[in-house]
């Protein structure tokens, strides 16, 4: 049951972040056609967007990662009602503990709440502050979501070849031309996927 609802809420934001990158592809390149006051404005707009964009990717990680464990704990779960030290199996448990003060989803929460009931409170309170996985900690961390706005506006500016502050001598006959590309080819977005996970890796 957890599985399927964080599946389904991966599903649901992936479609949404498509739909956003589709239209900042847009606007980015009317912006490259503004200058002054109102370009910083509209870019610094852009940038807020793109932010959630990236929060949204790194959720998305994060989710992907606990389908995988939250069925591997159902697998596991004869095991977990017979012999709950097993290290495996506290391991797992820590580290679904610990990100359950990330992701606000009923049925994750119902599973954490009998986690913590099951191996005590001292247990679930030393799982919430001492995580012990690294790249559940780079997930959930935030520290580098400006960098990866930035190298975000990039990707986007490259892969439908928006010059965004006018760099280019004549790109503006190309523009257009992309453009009108821009509405037929969804193959673009999914190659701005495959670029922002590489990019938070």
């Amino acid at each position: 049951m957890t599985s399927s609802k964080l599946q389904f809420k991966i599903g649901k934001m992936k479609s949404i972040n498509k739909a956003i990158l589709f239209q900042l592809s847009k606007d980015l390149r009317a912006l490259s056609k503004t200058g002054g006051a109102q370009f910083d404005r509209e870019l610094m707009l852009t940038k807020v967007k793109i932010a959630k964009v990236v929060n949204d990717d790194k959720m998305i990680d994060l989710l992907e990662i606990l389908v995988v464990d939250c069925e591997v704990l159902h697998s596991k779960l004869r095991q977990l009602l017979c012999k709950s030290d097993d290290e495996s199996i506290v391991k797992l448990v820590r580290e679904l503990i610990y990100v359950s003060s990330y992701v606000n989803i009923k049925e994750y929460k119902k599973l954490v709440s009998l986690l913590a009931h099951k191996y005590g409170k001292e247990f679930y309170e030393y799982a919430l502050n001492h995580p012990d996985n690294p790249d559940i900690i780079h997930k959930c961390n935030d520290t580098n979501v400006d960098s990866l706005v930035e190298k975000y506006l990039q990707e986007i500016c490259d892969c439908y070849q928006i010059d965004l502050r006018n760099e280019k001598q004549g790109s503006s006959t190309s523009d257009d031309k992309k453009a009108d590309s821009t509405t037929e080819n969804q193959d673009d977005l999914d190659d701005l996927r495959r670029r922002f996970n590489s990019l938070r890796k």
